[in-house]
């Protein structure tokens, strides 16, 4: 397994990780992965040695929670097994790769392209008059003067956003670098043509130089602050060398200057976080209360837990980059450590199901059943009332399951008022016509939100399948798609925009409850129907 995994590795990943920056900031997500697997194995390990003590008053219930801890430690130590191996790969690419190369001609690229269009008066004109249009197609010359245009035009913040997101899909880091520093030689030379009168020599060099290269410099940082993990040490001395050339004796470029200097050697980004105690957790935790952790449905209040859960995912949502949403590398299994916490928010929602239908169906009376699915609808509840829709699709799966579905004497047993209430909940996650109300609800939620990952995912999806990377124009000329570039921006921009406006956090707090309802305990989609069929016998039976 581990050859065809390397080999997988290798193929997928291999033309990706052009710089250290890159590979840590992969191996930083699967070390990460492997911290929370090592912390999830002891903490259900600890709960599991109490259990196994031998008790004349263990009752059934006792054992399937058992079998629930035994099952989860199973899936936990695969998934271990899994993260190591992709970082003994990891390593093995990187070692292949060996040192990184630079391009044949440093000087050329810094000179820029005497082929590009920079220079080009109508070239210019036609990419100034795009500025309105930000999703129209063209070549990279063509999107880099409208990234960059004369001062008499204000660059379209959206164009620039989407320009900086999805700028590696199309071209390298060289040829983006290459015809900025092209612009920016084009812009000054123009400058140094309209020299301001000044008595004032240091004044007269950056009148020489002017607003126009200012431009030009701060695209460049920002691309440097959006594309950081893509750049090599062959990059950086690149990024200084212009600087040292062009910019360092500048004042007017003192604050780029700072800006490009504490990007280029910010590489504590991708350490470790300090905030993880490598440790593994302490003694066995005991659990709260006078009741089995399978009971913390019947027993703690509805809104403690709704809450709790939204704290959980949103730890993992605030931690999702743009970069792992591109590329489908969610959905391809040698490319997931790349979008590692998409990964790890989409096997929450998915586990966060399975304990639905496993904390209802281990009631081994039917009233405590009903109790619990009166829980969990109540749950819902809260949950949208805190506009967290991606725990809340979680909550609606898990009681949608087959398994629970089919439980016809729990649900008859439910209130009419929840069960309409319910109803409600069902509806605005209804996914019919593309979840029109999810999205309505969605941009009526105000600061604060958790987004269901799995509508903006879909799009996403849609998007990068269902359009060319490229276009012809109509004389045959070859331009980059940028409406599906841009497109694709605008949905990643959607979906994180809550990372920093929403404020949960300090609407409240984790208690003793976080630890127990981060590592759920769970039982497989074949024993729950199992366990399913026990509560209830089929009605020929």
């Amino acid at each position: 397994m581990t050859l065809d995994c390397e080999k997988s590795l290798s193929t997928e990943l291999d033309n990706e990780f052009t710089s250290g920056r890159w590979v840590r900031f992969v191996q930083q997500n699967i070390l990460i992965a492997i911290y929370q697997n090592i912390t999830s194995f002891f903490f259900l390990i600890c709960q599991l040695l109490p259990e196994l003590k031998p008790s004349e008053e263990q009752s059934m219930t006792c054992t399937l929670h058992v079998l629930t801890l035994i099952n989860s430690i199973h899936k936990i130590f695969r998934s271990l097994l899994v993260n190591v191996d992709n970082i003994n790969n990891l390593e093995k690419i990187v070692e292949r790769k060996g040192k990184e190369s630079a391009p044949e001609d440093i000087q050329k690229i810094l000179k820029g392209s005497k082929n590009s269009s920079m220079d080009n008066t109508d070239k210019e004109t036609e990419s100034e008059q795009l500025l309105e249009k930000p999703d129209s197609p063209g070549d990279l010359d063509n999107l880099i003067l409208r990234l960059t245009p004369s001062l008499s035009h204000t660059p379209n913040h959206d164009f620039t956003n989407a320009f900086l997101t999805t700028c590696h899909r199309f071209s390298s880091p060289y040829d983006v670098l290459e015809r900025l520093f092209d612009r920016f030689n084009v812009l000054t030379k123009r400058q140094e043509k309209m020299k301001g009168k000044t008595k004032d020599p240091k004044r007269q060099h950056e009148d020489d130089v002017g607003m126009a290269g200012v431009r030009v410099v701060n695209t460049i940082v920002k691309w440097l602050k959006a594309n950081t993990h893509f750049v090599d040490e062959n990059i950086a001395n690149l990024l200084r060398l212009f600087v040292d050339k062009n910019l360092r004796k500048v004042q007017l470029f003192e604050s780029p200057i700072r800006l490009m200097d504490n990007e280029l050697m910010n590489t504590h980004q991708y350490d470790f976080p300090s905030t993880l105690s490598r440790k593994p957790p302490d003694a066995i935790v005991a659990f709260i209360g006078d009741y089995d952790p399978y009971e913390i449905i019947l027993q703690v209040d509805e809104l403690v837990i709704a809450q709790q859960l939204t704290l959980i995912e949103w730890e993992i949502y605030v931690k999702i980059r743009e970069v792992e949403l591109l590329n489908q590398s969610w959905s391809k299994e040698k490319r997931q450590p790349i979008a590692q916490n998409v990964v790890q928010l989409m096997q929450r929602a998915n586990r966060t199901s399975f304990w639905v239908a496993t904390s209802i169906l281990l009631q081994s009376r039917a009233k405590d059943r009903t109790k619990a699915v009166t829980k969990f609808m109540n749950i819902a509840k809260h949950l949208k009332d805190l506009n967290n829709y991606n725990t809340l699709m979680a909550i609606i799966a898990g009681l949608n399951t087959v398994s629970v579905s089919r439980l016809k004497q729990t649900f008859a047993s439910v209130k009419k008022n929840v069960l309409e209430q319910w109803e409600i909940l069902m509806e605005v996650m209804n996914p019919s016509n593309s979840f029109k109300k999810l999205r309505t609800a969605l941009e009526e939620a105000g600061q604060t939100a958790l987004p269901y990952i799995g509508l903006y995912l879909s799009d996403l999806t849609f998007m990068e399948d269902g359009n060319p990377d490229y276009i012809t124009s109509e004389d045959g000329t070859k331009l980059i798609n940028y409406a599906k570039h841009f497109m694709i921006y605008k949905a990643i921009d959607s979906f994180k925009k809550f990372q920093t406006i929403s404020k949960y956090g300090s609407q409240f707090q984790k208690t003793d409850h976080f630890k127990f309802l981060f590592h759920l305990p769970v039982f497989d989609e074949t024993d729950l129907y199992q366990l399913s069929l026990l509560r209830e016998p089929r009605e020929n039976q």
